[in-house]
């Protein structure tokens, strides 16, 4: 059997032939590298903390009152919540379906204004409950407590108490018999108007959690009229250590880097506080090695009327406005950006810091009530660090589509990173992100952005497995489509430019039905390889005509070829 090579069949191959190398090239990666990452917000713990002063201690809401309203203790299910107070109290029918109700009522009603603030709050004996907060206690010291009690009615005494103990003790939904501190009963007249009960407890042997109550004892006339509370208080000094976040607090930088120092301060503070971060006598830097920045909480917002001063000896001297900070609140802490200037001339000298605070004011101290107060902190000034994020997708924003995108950070440099190693990548809104995945990657995702951290060292040389993300793309045609990705070590960056990757691009078309792109990328590609498969079947049809029959031999049609002698 001979074969007649035509030129229509040649042309057909080279055609398919060249559709398929450009649908290969056009398939390809496309990768930006690049600026040096900034510390993102404070994460505060996700359990309520035990306070050094009470929050919210007027019973404030942010929600319309309606003579009167039941609102969601902060340990209940539902919304909207009381901020700061917590409650026993269980479901009952009159209480709305809420599990932890707590009874508010605006200023003026039952003849009976407000103290302080808008509203107070209403305790009834018809059901065994008790609202509380749950302080936090250093062993020994002794608790100063004031709280305001007023009688709904005239005609009878209304009592409850006053308890602090061990959350442990307690009896179901009341403190026990016996608590490791009682008022014993407080009775209130309405003709007696507020009164003021104070207390002394001469504290606890044990530091840690202690729960500060107020339940009902008598309810008059009836058990569903209860006793008016409000304006309370305890006597405690604020308490401060360091705060760890993956962006804050290293353990390593550079000399030609600087770091965010973080602190959480738990307590009040009635006037503007100084505290000091006073160097250890293994501390080898001065205040000529370093600068600090503006004071910033939480949230990364400058706190007013916040100030930093850097002593001769290194120390660093942080001025805090008054208030009252809670650690389950981000504006309760402070971030202290530092830059180290070029006075340091020796790579792994140590730079240590303990906090200091007044006396009886703002002491060092377990701020968090975890058990392990971080007062003392160490940094050592390295040669650098140099990480390289590699940013890449082999797709285009075609509307509807889903774009998948892969990062890696490699650790360029001689010197191992401690980690956590981050990438947060924030996308335009035409990106809608679904989540993050990767061997050793963990990640915290929002619709137009993903924060994912890699928790195992990276040693020199190495880089991290590939982190995925996966998006998807709405919009209309023409809309801005744009990530930008940052990647974060635990040590400052000798060369942050490689840290950076912006990508910039716009939605396009898709195929019909299928979100396809049909101009570039893989999507291209995919176009291509078709239309090159078209073309080598069509060059394989040309073919047939082109042969010849041998004698004796007849083509029968078939689905594919055969020949019959």
């Amino acid at each position: 059997m001979s074969t007649r090579h035509t030129p229509a069949r040649a042309l057909v191959c080279l055609l398919a032939i060249v559709s398929c190398f450009l649908a290969v090239d056009n398939a390809g990666a496309q990768t930006w590298r690049a600026s040096a990452p900034t510390p993102g917000v404070i994460i505060p713990p996700a359990a309520l903390t035990p306070v050094r002063a009470i929050v919210n201690p007027s019973f404030e809401v942010a929600s319309a009152v309606t003579d009167p309203t039941l609102f969601e203790a902060l340990n209940g299910a539902q919304s909207p919540k009381i901020t700061g107070w917590q409650s026993t109290h269980p479901p009952t029918a009159t209480s709305g379906g809420r599990d932890h109700p707590i009874e508010v009522i605006n200023s003026g009603k039952y003849g009976i204004a407000a103290l302080t603030g808008d509203t107070y709050i209403e305790l009834n004996a018809e059901t065994a409950s008790a609202v509380f907060q749950d302080l936090c206690l250093q062993a020994g010291e002794a608790v100063a407590w004031t709280a305001h009690h007023h009688a709904r009615t005239g005609s009878y005494n209304e009592t409850m108490q006053v308890t602090i103990t061990d959350p442990a003790d307690w009896v179901d939904v009341v403190p026990p018999a016996s608590p490791d501190y009682s008022s014993g009963p407080l009775e209130a007249r309405k003709n007696e108007g507020w009164k003021t009960w104070t207390g002394t407890w001469s504290g606890p042997a044990a530091a840690g959690p202690y729960r500060f109550a107020f339940d009902v004892l008598v309810g008059a006339p009836t058990a569903d009229i209860g006793n008016l509370l409000e304006d309370i208080s305890v006597d405690l000094p604020a308490l401060v250590e360091f705060y760890d976040q993956p962006a804050t607090n290293p353990s390593l930088t550079t000399e030609s880097g600087g770091a965010v120092l973080s602190l959480v301060v738990n307590g009040e503070l009635t006037g503007p506080t100084t505290l000091t971060l006073a160097p250890t006598a293994a501390s080898e830097i001065t205040g000529a090695d370093l600068n600090t920045g503006t004071v910033r909480d939480g949230n990364g917002n400058p706190i007013a009327g916040a100030t930093t001063s850097e002593g001769a000896n290194g120390a660093i001297s942080v001025t805090l406005p008054a208030g009252t900070y809670w650690p389950n609140d981000r504006s309760a802490y402070v971030q202290i950006p530092l830059d180290l200037v070029d006075a340091i001339t020796d790579p792994s000298e140590l730079a240590e810091w303990v906090v200091q605070g007044p006396a009886g004011v703002l002491e060092a101290g377990d701020a968090l009530c975890n058990g392990t107060p971080d007062t003392v902190h160490s940094m050592t000034i390295g040669a650098g660090h140099d990480l390289a994020l590699a940013f890449s997708t082999p797709d285009a924003p075609a509307l509807g589509s889903d774009v998948v995108w892969e990062a890696t950070v490699s650790n360029i440099d001689a010197q191992d990173e401690p980690g956590p190693v981050s990438v947060s990548v924030t996308f335009s809104p035409t990106y809608t992100s679904l989540g993050g995945s990767g061997l050793g990657w963990s990640c915290s995702n929002n619709p137009n952005s993903i924060v994912c951290f890699f928790i195992n060292p990276l040693n020199a040389g190495d880089t991290t497995p590939p982190l995925t993300i996966l998006t998807t793309v709405g919009g209309t045609v023409g809309d801005v489509a744009n990530a930008t990705a940052v990647a974060t070590g635990v040590a400052t960056e000798v060369n942050p430019a490689n840290n950076t990757v912006a990508v910039s691009d716009t939605v396009q078309n898709g195929l019909p039905g299928t979100g396809i792109d049909t101009t570039s990328g893989l999507s291209m590609g995919t176009t291509l390889i078709a239309a090159g498969l078209a073309l080598l079947y069509l060059a394989h049809l040309l073919d047939l005509r082109g042969r010849v029959l041998k004698a004796g031999m007849t083509m029968v049609a078939t689905t594919s070829d055969h020949w019959r002698r």
